[in-house]
């Protein structure tokens, strides 16, 4: 070590004991996470898409039972569930369950985002970065204590951890929505599974039983218990989900999340498509219009 004539200059291994003072502060800065994204995704663009997939339901349906055209009206009427759980099918099969969006969200840049798996993968983050602030802490105070108490530094830089490098972090790269704020996995198969449930066989489900409650006058014959019993359910139950969809569009038009209580209980959020592209539909037309 050269000597040093200066009485006023710093002992040449100064610079490593400020280092090693410095070192939790660096350690910190370089494991903190970004925080999440505060993604906003129109909301009229989502209750668009919603119409779309309706209209184009709607259009399919027609061109649908015109093969049936030449049929007695009334043996295909007695099916016409059947053959709208057959055209649903069709939809998700070659949209949802395929990890696409629907026709209706792809036309307005939208589609389906695990946000499960997002805010699972950010509570992880947090504490892996807990866990790695605590241990660069405790590993720097050593440091500190072992230069202070051998009154001198480091030279080799093999007995000082790098700044970041106690441990090991390994997140995936769409955390937090990646880089555009719009990343993240698609839904699994266990939420497609749940949305073919939710969109598909329950709407059937409904429409069946109600027309069995119906036609079996389960409301109008009061010597029948069990009939009265269970239309009284499904009238309750017709107005509590009533009830949720109107607290759920509450909920949407304040937070601009989950247009509808499946997607909610699935934690299937509609996001960007692509962050760079303006949605499909034009509205030139409408706007001379007005």
């Amino acid at each position: 070590m050269a000597h040093n004539d200066n009485p006023n200059s710093p002992p040449a291994e100064g610079w490593q004991i400020e280092f090693a003072k410095t070192l939790p502060q660096l350690q910190q800065l370089a494991n903190t996470q970004l925080p999440s994204w505060t993604l906003r995704v129109l909301r009229s663009s989502q209750l668009d898409a919603q119409r779309l997939d309706a209209e184009l339901h709607t259009m399919l349906q027609e061109q649908f039972m015109s093969i049936f055209k030449y049929f007695q009206p009334g043996h295909v009427a007695s099916f016409d569930a059947e053959l709208n759980l057959l055209l649903a099918l069709m939809v998700y099969s070659l949209s949802i369950w395929r990890g696409q969006a629907t026709p209706g969200s792809d036309l307005m840049n939208l589609r389906y985002r695990n946000d499960r798996a997002m805010n699972k993968a950010a509570a992880v983050a947090a504490a892996q970065a807990q866990t790695v602030s605590a241990a660069a802490q405790q590993t720097a105070a050593a440091s500190t204590a072992a230069v202070a108490a051998a009154g001198q530094g480091v030279s080799s830089g093999q007995d000082q951890p790098a700044a970041g490098t106690a441990v090991e972090q390994v997140h995936p790269p769409w955390l937090h929505g990646g880089r555009t704020g719009i990343e993240g996995p698609g839904l699994s198969q266990q939420q497609k599974l749940g949305y073919a449930l939710g969109f598909v066989l329950m709407p059937y489900l409904w429409i069946r039983i109600n027309r069995h409650a119906v036609h079996a006058n389960w409301g109008q014959q009061l010597d029948d218990r069990l009939g009265s019993t269970l239309w009284r359910l499904l009238r309750g139950a017709d107005a509590a989900h009533k009830l949720g969809m109107l607290l759920n569009l509450w909920v949407f038009l304040y937070e601009g999340k989950y247009r509808t209580l499946v997607e909610r209980l699935l934690g299937a959020r509609l996001v960007y498509k692509q962050a760079n592209m303006s949605r499909l539909i034009s509205f030139e037309y409408l706007n001379r219009q007005l």
